[in-house]
C-alpha cells in the first residue's frame, strides 16, 4: 500500500505551508508526556524535517515545549521601594545595564509615590537606552486587573521589566519574533503571520466558505 512520499520535491513543496503550522501546534505540547509518545515524536520529525534522536524525553528545540523556570526565591524577585531592582532573571540579560550615575525618578500613574531606577535596558542593534520600570506598577493603586504604572518622571523612554521584553536572542533579536530561533512563526510569504495580508485575506475566505457549506 502506497504513502505520503516526502522525499519527493513537489510532495515537500505542497507540504511546506501545513507542515509548518502543524509544527508550531506541537510547539505547544511537552510530546514526551503524551500517550504514545515514540509515534508523535516521530511525526515531529517528518512534519519539522529536525533530527530529534532515539531518546524520546528529549525536549525539543523549537518542537516541544520548553519545561517552565522553577519559582523565584523572595531573594531573587525584584525589589519595588525606594531604590527599584529588578529580579535575577532580567540582571543577567546581556541588555541590561546597571548605571548608578543615571538614576531616575519613576512616578505612579495615579498618584504622587514616586521610586528611583537606575537599570536600563539597551537595545543590542540600536543602542538605545530605557530605563527599566516594574511591570505590575504600584501595587498600592492597583484595582482589580487595572495597573496603575511606573513612568520616568521627566518623560524619557521606558521598558517594562517582563523577561520577554529584555531576553534577546544571538541574532539580536526577541526569540518569538526571530526568523531562526522561531521559523513557524513565518508564513510562506516571509512575513510573520499575524501581519501577512495574503495570509490573512486566505484565512478568511477559509471561514466564509466553511459558513456557506456549513449552512
Amino acid at each position: 500500500e502506497r504513502g505520503l512520499d516526502t522525499n519527493d520535491v513537489g510532495t515537500r513543496k505542497l507540504l511546506k505551508i501545513p507542515f509548518s503550522h502543524i509544527a508550531s501546534l506541537l510547539k505547544t505540547h511537552r510530546l514526551d508526556r503524551l500517550t504514545g509518545k515514540e509515534q508523535w515524536i516521530e511525526f515531529s520529525r517528518v512534519v519539522s524535517g529536525l533530527d530529534v534522536g532515539p531518546d524520546p524525553q528529549v525536549a525539543l528545540s523549537g518542537i516541544v515545549k520548553r519545561p517552565h523556570q522553577p519559582f523565584l526565591k523572595n531573594s531573587e524577585k525584584a525589589r519595588v521601594f525606594g531604590n527599584y531592582e529588578p529580579n535575577t532573571r532580567v540582571k543577567t540579560c546581556s541588555t541590561v545595564l546597571h548605571d548608578v550615575s543615571q538614576p531616575k525618578v519613576l512616578k505612579c500613574f495615579k498618584c504622587p509615590y514616586t521610586i528611583t531606577s537606575s537599570w536600563y535596558f539597551v537595545h543590542p542593534k540600536t543602542g538605545k537606552r530605557g530605563v527599566l520600570v516594574p511591570h505590575n506598577g504600584h501595587m498600592a493603586c492597583r484595582t482589580g486587573s487595572l495597573l496603575a504604572p511606573y513612568r520616568p518622571a521627566d518623560g524619557s523612554p521606558c521598558r517594562l521589566d517582563k523577561l520577554a521584553n529584555v531576553a534577546f536572542c544571538h541574532h539580536t533579536t526577541l526569540p518569538h519574533v526571530c526568523r531562526h530561533c522561531n521559523p513557524s512563526a513565518f508564513c510562506s510569504h516571509g512575513r510573520r503571520r499575524s501581519h501577512c495580508q495574503v495570509c490573512g485575506i486566505c484565512c478568511l475566505k477559509r471561514r466564509r466558505t466553511s459558513r456557506t457549506c456549513a449552512v
